[in-house]
């Protein structure tokens, strides 16, 4: 994430970043919905087709009976809800939709359990769910997550031996649950906590360790034992230079963190604490000095203020923990033996930077724990970010140098003339006048290589969707990186220039909506994901008239490089993206899911493995996905009876819609730079 975007983030959530209107167009009126009123009325009609009463007989038929009634009545009641609250609760409308799409498989689920207690329970957890719902309190999306896990939790039980990788709100590279605390329960009995704290602890312990049986319960559990441990390992690493005053601190939010009964509460100090103590650590490692010693001592007595706002005051910890880890790797450069000759000057004139540069990113990470609120101080943004992008300089030129080197066994004239020219932009930046713009042509040439990262991974996906414009486009492709590479390397240039770079930028944006695009055809896993819903009959309603929206872009492509052909196809490209975002957007989400280990998954698991955790894959943008299924149906049900949607709410619908699409769409894409 940016700095200015991880600056601006601090003071929101992320539920009240994605509700953010930012001046699009209005989000239909509560209440206005014709789909959900139809929806409920038909499941409450299917409803009716069981009576459990009628087989008193029969127990195990009576709760199976019982079953299947109330999960199609609760999904009406998430329905009726949903509409009530417009974009508040389209995550009520979006489980609505999951349960009726797979009412066949859920009932299927219910009958193969054979348990008449358990269906019996089932039942009557969800008939109190239901209670519990109509007392008029608004259902948050974790609240649902929850109940839903509640009312399934021993199906799930019976279902899956652990839980399942990949499915529900998974976390990505994480599967193996953390197991137990009781070796840190052990190591804390010497920190100066209370008998009374440890003895919450280990009850705490011991409810998790429970929790860790069920599926729908694990990844709850083991994300909460992750920041015990976390917070535990600050309290048991403390230096010497941490005041007395500063340890009572720790041990006071602890305490405070364990004994809380609000899990969001007490996994935000936890995490408060596991942060601090990275950045204790990082302090530490500065060695002796002047500076160090200087810092450590703001520090302690920063520390030791009372925490009171946790959420600002860990992100300002992370903010600080992850500068001074780059500071820390910003040692040894004036050693340039591994760097490409051509590159040697340029890297020179970056290391003089290092020291100054590094003081400040320091001091401004310090200040953020004596004030964390100086998350939005433009003087500490400033220093960080000056910090930060002196290190990606000299990324850019160890990546530039890797790939310039020399092939003994094969001569590439086209690199050969580029690390040429970089050599001169190098000795360039010796004049004062010219340093700026050199190096800003050695960031340029940085993020063209992504461009052309990103190009040559899209181009199969892309290319099954262009039909008999596949060799045009190849050629077009072709002839673009060789221009490309003429440019950068020509004696005296300044780069790719504006034609050639706004081109390179042009096509990377197509490639990536022809890939979206062509993933949307078959969305995959994506498809039992709880985050997401969108029936084939939804699906044809977002893409109607796209296979020629696309052959018209592609057609305007291939026809370049010009100005005009290049003007032609950027407005094709804004038009695709403003027109088709949800089927765009549903094709990006099944694109990362395949790349992040998304996997399909059956109903049990869609619905009742618990809700997600901060580092659940696309949680930050849950609400929105939401919107954007729930409003596609939504036009889907108006063009019934306004197939040409000539009516006024209609056409408020699909411009909400197409907005609130596209605004998700760039969301995804800056969280991914």
């Amino acid at each position: 994430m940016r700095l200015s975007a991880l600056a601006a983030a601090v003071m929101l959530s992320a539920a009240a970043r994605a509700q953010l209107s930012l001046g699009g167009p209005e989000a239909p009126e509560p209440g206005s919905s014709l789909l959900a009123p139809a929806m409920a009325s038909r499941l409450e009609r299917d409803a009716e087709r069981f009576d459990p009463q009628a087989w008193a007989s029969d127990p195990n038929r009576q709760a199976l009976e019982s079953a299947e009634r109330e999960l199609r009545l609760m999904a009406a009641e998430l329905a009726r809800m949903g509409a009530t609250l417009g974009t508040d609760g389209s995550h009520l409308m979006l489980a609505a939709m999951t349960i009726d799409r797979r009412l066949d498989e859920l009932d299927n689920a219910l009958q193969s359990l054979d348990d008449r207690v358990m269906l019996g329970s089932l039942a009557h957890d969800i008939a109190q769910v239901r209670v519990d719902w109509d007392r008029g309190e608004v259902v948050s999306p974790e609240q649902l997550d929850r109940d839903l896990r509640y009312v399934l939790a021993q199906a799930a039980l019976l279902r899956f031996d652990s839980l399942p990788t990949g499915q529900g709100w998974f976390e990505v590279g994480r599967s193996t649950p953390m197991g137990s605390l009781d070796d840190v329960i052990e190591s804390l009995r010497g920190v100066g906590l209370s008998p009374g704290t440890i003895e919450s602890l280990i009850e705490l312990n011991d409810r998790l360790k429970l929790m860790q049986a069920w599926p729908g319960y694990t990844r709850s559990s083991d994300a909460e034992m992750r920041a015990i441990r976390g917070a535990a390992d600050t309290l048991l690493g403390l230096p010497g230079w941490i005041t007395q005053e500063a340890r009572q601190r720790f041990l006071n939010d602890f305490s405070d963190a364990i004994s809380s009964r609000n899990t969001t509460i007490r996994t935000e100090l936890l995490k408060l604490i596991a942060a601090q103590g990275r950045v204790i650590e990082q302090l530490s490692a500065l060695g002796e000095g002047r500076e160090a010693t200087r810092l450590r001592s703001r520090a302690a007595k920063a520390l030791a203020q009372e925490t009171a706002d946790a959420a600002v005051a860990l992100a300002a910890a992370k903010l600080a923990s992850e500068t001074l880890a780059i500071t820390a790797k910003q040692t040894g450069l004036d050693r340039d033996d591994d760097v490409l000759r051509q590159l040697k000057p340029a890297w020179r004139k970056l290391v003089p930077k290092v020291r100054n540069t590094s003081v400040s990113a320091r001091v401004a990470a310090v200040a953020l724990l004596v004030d964390p609120t100086d998350l939005t101080d433009p003087g500490v943004l400033a220093s960080i970010a000056a910090q930060r992008q002196l290190a990606d300089d000299f990324q850019i030129l160890r990546r530039l140098s890797a790939l310039l080197k020399p092939d003994p066994a094969h001569t590439n004239r086209a690199y050969d003339a580029i690390a040429n020219r970089l050599l001169a932009l190098g000795k360039d930046m010796n004049d004062p006048d010219l340093f700026d713009s050199s190096l800003a042509l050695f960031r340029q040439l940085d993020r063209e290589l992504d461009l052309w990262d990103e190009i040559n991974q899209l181009r199969e996906p892309a290319m099954r969707v262009v039909g008999n414009r596949r060799d045009a486009l190849t050629l077009r492709l072709d002839k673009l990186r060789d221009s490309w590479l003429a440019a950068w390397g020509t004696p005296g240039g300044r780069g790719s220039g504006e034609l050639l770079s706004g081109d390179l930028e042009m096509m990377a944006g197509v490639l990536r909506a022809l890939a979206d695009v062509d993933a949307f055809t078959d969305l995959g896993a994506l498809e039992s994901w709880p985050g997401f819903e969108m029936m084939p009959r939804v699906r044809r309603t977002v893409t109607d008239g796209l296979s020629s929206a696309v052959d018209s872009l592609v057609a305007d492509v291939v026809r370049g490089p010009s100005p005009i052909a290049l003007e032609r196809s950027t407005n094709g490209l804004i038009k695709l993206r403003g027109s088709y975002g949800p089927a765009l957007v549903a094709g990006r989400l099944a694109r990362l899911g395949r790349e992040d280990g998304l996997a399909l998954a059956g109903p049990i698991a869609e619905l009742a493995l618990g809700p997600p955790t901060d580092d659940s894959w696309m949680a930050d943008h849950r609400d929105a996905i939401a919107d954007i299924c729930w409003y596609s149906t939504e036009l889907t049900a108006a063009h019934t009876d306004d197939p040409g949607e000539e009516r006024d709410a209609t056409k408020s619908l699909r411009a909400y819609l197409l907005w609130r699409s596209l605004r998700t769409l760039e969301a995804i894409e800056r969280e991914r730079e």
